[in-house]
């Protein structure tokens, strides 16, 4: 069989894997900053409000004029941290949730007045997190902007897996032969970002990126990635971004790696796996 035969051969099984699960729920999102993913939420049973989708954050946040409306009341302070440093944040129990149609169920959020988030887009009222997310299977597909949250994908190879704490990773190979990174997928950043002293990097970085977060903002190194190689995707002439390792308190991947980099990234919870389609 030629190799054109074998790649369409290919694709046309990892579009039968993505075909949407019997009784799936298909939520259409709005593009954030032209890159990030937003669904609507309900919260204690009100809404619906935008939250913006975050694969790559531990913890769920509610605006807190929003947490203020509906009565959520701080029971304590948690240590967040980010690529800016830390802060002490008010939290509160959230006994309902829902993205669409689909319950998530009672969970901690973090009451803050994301600063950074809603300087570029008023409408977001909070941010759903892998606390929210971890239990639900759900497929980002980016290429008709939908999030479909229900049933797992049909059996395939996968190329992915989760971290320590339940973030989803994913390998990728610099230079597509070169070292391998332990990559987590992030529905929340715009590009690739590596973390400085994971690897050593053959590349140079002779520019600056600012990172805007809602503690506060940081200058990055940047470069490019001539070819970085993500499961069956390569992806040529990337640009990325470094940040010390320090400053986030020694994460447990290598980097963070942008899901709207894939048409489609499916997150399958009772396998713990999580599979990318490419353009």
């Amino acid at each position: 069989m030629s190799t054109t035969q074998s790649r369409t051969r290919a694709l046309a099984l990892l579009c039968l894997a993505w075909a949407p699960a019997v009784g799936a729920a298909e939520i259409p999102y709005r593009e954030a900053w032209g890159y990030a993913v937003v669904v609507p939420v309900h919260v204690q049973d009100l809404g619906p409000f935008d939250f913006l989708l975050a694969t790559g954050t531990d913890v769920t946040v509610v605006h807190q004029d929003l947490a203020r409306r509906i009565g959520l009341v701080p029971t304590s302070r948690v240590e967040v941290k980010s690529v800016v440093g830390s802060r002490l944040v008010p939290q509160a129990s959230v006994t309902a949730l829902s993205v669409g149609p689909v319950p998530l169920g009672p969970m901690d959020a973090l009451l803050h007045d994301m600063s950074a988030a809603r300087g570029e887009d008023g409408l977001l009222r909070g941010i759903l997190g892998q606390n929210a997310l971890h239990g639900v299977s759900f497929t980002i597909d980016n290429v008709r902007r939908r999030v479909i949250v229900g049933e797992a994908a049909a059996e395939v190879d996968a190329v992915a897996g989760t971290d320590g704490e339940g973030r989803p990773t994913i390998e990728a190979r610099l230079g597509c032969a070169g070292e391998p990174l332990r990559l987590t997928l992030d529905s929340g950043v715009e590009g690739i970002i590596l973390f400085e002293g994971a690897k050593r990097l053959p590349i140079g970085f002779p520019g600056r990126v600012t990172a805007r977060t809602n503690l506060g903002t940081a200058a990055l190194r940047a470069g490019r990635l001539e070819a970085l190689c993500v499961g069956p995707a390569r992806l040529v002439d990337v640009p990325v971004a470094v940040q010390e390792r320090e400053a986030v308190g020694a994460p447990r991947t290598d980097g963070l790696l942008p899901t709207r980099l894939f048409a489609r990234v499916h997150f399958d919870a009772q396998r713990k796996e999580v599979r990318v389609e490419p353009w």
